[in-house]
């Protein structure tokens, strides 16, 4: 199983710096493999909730999606509750992902690729968890 390994670059050349990590990473271990969200982790976090692309101001600045996320799931992301939507995030992720080689492109996020091999080991207790906790309330 490709062991992941979780990164966020905020430089003024952040793939540049991030295709460096891809290789070195993936050609010292061929068991690991890096994902990316671009450009930050929040576009995630986005996909628990919605499939479409929002439309932001610049959807390649992290300063835009940040805040964007209580605007659209009631009280932000929890942490605690709502990874119980990892199903949905990784098929939400998976059917709008575009990428250009290593790199996803704006609004994209390759952290599906993690969730469905996570998916593989937490599908039973995931199950069990499903009526204690609540997926994100979507704000339409």
């Amino acid at each position: 199983m490709p062991k992941p390994i979780k990164f966020s670059y905020e430089k003024k050349e952040p793939f540049r710096d991030a295709f460096y990590v891809i290789i070195v990473c993936e050609g010292t271990n061929p068991h690991w493999q890096v994902t990316q969200s671009n450009p930050c982790f929040e576009v995630w976090l986005y996909f628990h909730a919605k499939v479409q692309l929002p439309e932001l101001n610049d959807i390649t600045k992290c300063k835009y999606w940040k805040p964007f996320l209580p605007t659209i799931i009631q009280g932000g992301f929890n942490s605690d509750s709502h990874p119980i939507s990892i199903e949905t995030a990784i098929a939400n992720a998976k059917a709008t992902c575009q990428e250009t080689g290593y790199l996803p492109a704006p609004g994209s996020t390759q952290v599906w690729r993690i969730g469905e091999e996570l998916l593989t080991f937490i599908k039973k207790d995931l199950d069990k968890l499903k009526p204690v906790f609540s997926a994100p309330t979507v704000i339409e």
